[in-house]
C-alpha cells in the first residue's frame, strides 16, 4: 500500500503514525492539518499509509473495501518497514499513533500491540455492538465484516469492548455534533480506559463535528506532549 513519509530537518528518531478514516487519504494529513509544522518543531518523522476503505480489520474478509487488512498490514508490515527502511529506533517510547474516525479505531487496536507509547484517537468507533443497523457507521463496517446478524462471530472478534486495555498513554476526543459516529462511542471507551487505570485525557466538545479542522485543533491541543519525554537522538 502507498505510504507518505515526512522527515524533519532535525530528526530526533521519534515518529508518529497517522491513520485516516474510511475512504480518506494519507494526503489529507498534509493538506488539511498542521501536523507537519508540529513535526518540524519537535523533530518527528511522520508516516501516513493510504488504506482507502478500511476499518482497520484484523484479517481479510470477502468484499473488503481495501486491498489489505488494515490492522494486520500496519502492524506486521508497515511498522517493521519503518524501523528498517527509515532507520528509526525500534522502541514504543519513540513512537505514537494518531487516528481519526475509523483511524481512531485503528489507533485503539494498535495500542494493544505494545508497539506505541502513546495514542490519540479522534471521533472513533470502538463498540461495534452499539452501532445501529441502517446508520452510516454500521454500513461501512458491514461492508467489511458482513451483516452483523449473519456474522456475529466476526463482529465480536473485531470488537474492542471485551478486551483488557493496555497501559498506553491516551488522548481521546469526540464532538457532540458528530453526524456520523455517536459521541457515546468515545465516552464508552473513556470509561473502559479509566476503569482499567489507563492514563487518558478526554475532550468531549459539545459543538464539534466530524471533520479535519476539528481533528487538527485537537492535535494542536496535544502538541509536543504526544511524545514526551523527548526521544533520544536517532540517525
Amino acid at each position: 500500500m502507498p505510504v507518505s513519509v515526512y522527515t524533519p530537518a532535525q530528526a530526533t528518531g521519534a515518529w508518529v503514525l497517522l491513520l485516516h478514516g474510511w475512504n480518506q487519504h494519507a494526503r489529507d494529513w498534509s493538506e488539511r492539518t498542521q501536523v507537519a509544522t508540529l513535526a518540524e518543531a519537535q523533530g518527528w518523522t511522520l508516516v501516513a499509509p493510504d488504506l482507502g476503505k478500511s476499518v482497520y480489520e484484523s484479517r481479510g474478509y470477502p468484499g473488503m473495501g481495501s486491498t489489505v487488512p488494515g490492522l494486520a498490514w500496519t502492524r506486521d508490515v508497515l511498522v517493521p518497514w519503518t524501523v528498517t527502511a527509515l532507520g528509526l529506533p525500534d522502541a514504543a517510547s519513540n513512537r505514537a499513533v494518531v487516528g481519526v474516525s475509523t483511524g481512531g479505531r485503528g489507533a485503539a487496536l494498535l495500542s494493544e500491540t505494545g508497539l506505541f507509547g502513546a495514542v490519540a484517537a479522534f471521533s472513533g468507533t470502538y463498540d461495534l455492538a452499539a452501532l445501529a443497523p441502517g446508520t452510516g457507521e454500521y454500513r461501512i463496517h458491514a461492508a467489511v465484516f458482513g451483516e452483523r446478524a449473519a456474522r456475529a462471530d466476526v463482529w465480536r472478534s473485531e470488537d474492542l469492548t471485551g478486551r483488557s486495555p493496555p497501559t498506553t498513554r491516551w488522548w481521546l476526543a469526540h464532538g457532540g455534533k458528530d453526524p456520523y459516529v455517536p459521541q457515546a462511542q468515545s465516552r464508552t471507551q473513556a470509561a473502559r480506559l479509566a476503569s482499567a487505570g489507563v492514563p487518558v485525557v478526554t475532550w468531549f466538545d459539545a459543538d464539534a463535528g466530524h471533520d479535519w479542522p476539528v481533528w487538527d485543533a485537537w492535535l494542536g491541543r496535544i502538541g509536543h506532549a504526544l511524545l514526551e519525554p523527548a526521544a533520544s537522538p536517532g540517525p
